[in-house]
């Protein structure tokens, strides 16, 4: 059973714990004022994870599972991506608000109804991610972040002052899965050429992690940073600490 663990059956569920779930524990742990913003954003985002993963074992990569799921004998993802979703999401939640935790505080805005934008933002998203792939089988990285500039449109009429916030969770997140990466790599250094579709990447590696990776990393990060904030019609007020 130890060897066996380390074998690529395992790889996904390990290291989903290698890559996110210190960050997210400690995250969680850190503060209980964070915690509800966490679970819930987790929840959407494994949820998503969980429900795009079909499009992306057909043209993204195909990874081994403990326990998979099927449909009528395909294949369709397994608890794994939930997981996966769940602590990424969580994690570019609040990883701003954490960095800068000395600097930023919330207030509410009333001047905007932002929750009714989710059903046209969604809808738009599900149609720019979806469309791109299944008429010109791009890539499903890239039509993700086709569906993430709808969100950055909203961003920049209604709340420009989230757009940095959404650009450093963007980044942070990114640097995270990286990091990631980097250790995952070391324990599976075959698992890039055995489980991605390398005929669906640009080709551009970083030490080894596809670019299509770090890009996922920054648009989950770019979205979630400010999902919580941006729905429930919340600011932040930068002010400079007394000495």
């Amino acid at each position: 059973m130890p060897t066996e663990i380390w074998s690529l059956k395992y790889a996904y569920l390990i290291g989903i714990n290698l890559m996110y779930t210190p960050f997210f524990l400690v995250l969680f742990l850190w503060r209980k004022n964070t915690r509800k913003q966490m679970l819930i954003v987790g929840l959407i985002f494994g949820t998503i994870a969980f429900l795009t993963e079909p499009i992306f074992i057909k043209y993204y990569w195909n990874p081994e599972y403990i326990f998979p799921l099927f449909i009528k004998g395909v294949q369709i993802g397994s608890f794994e991506d939930f997981l996966y979703g769940f602590l990424k999401g969580g994690i570019a939640a609040v990883i701003y608000e954490e960095v800068f935790i000395q600097t930023v505080y919330k207030m509410r805005s009333h001047i905007h109804h932002f929750k009714r934008m989710i059903v046209p933002i969604y809808l738009g998203g599900i149609i720019l991610f979806l469309l791109p792939v299944i008429a010109f089988n791009i890539n499903p990285i890239f039509s993700s972040a086709l569906s993430c500039m709808l969100f950055l449109v909203y961003l920049l009429i209604y709340r420009q002052d989230l757009l940095s916030h959404a650009l450093y969770s963007g980044l942070i997140v990114a640097v995270i899965t990286y990091l990631g990466y980097v250790a995952i790599l070391l324990i599976y250094p075959g698992l890039i050429e055995s489980w991605w579709k390398t005929n669906f990447l640009v080709g551009i590696y970083i030490t080894g992690i596809p670019l299509e990776e770090l890009l996922e990393g920054f648009l989950v990060g770019f979205f979630g940073g400010v999902f919580y904030e941006f729905f429930n019609g919340l600011k932040f007020k930068h002010y400079t600490k007394s000495v």
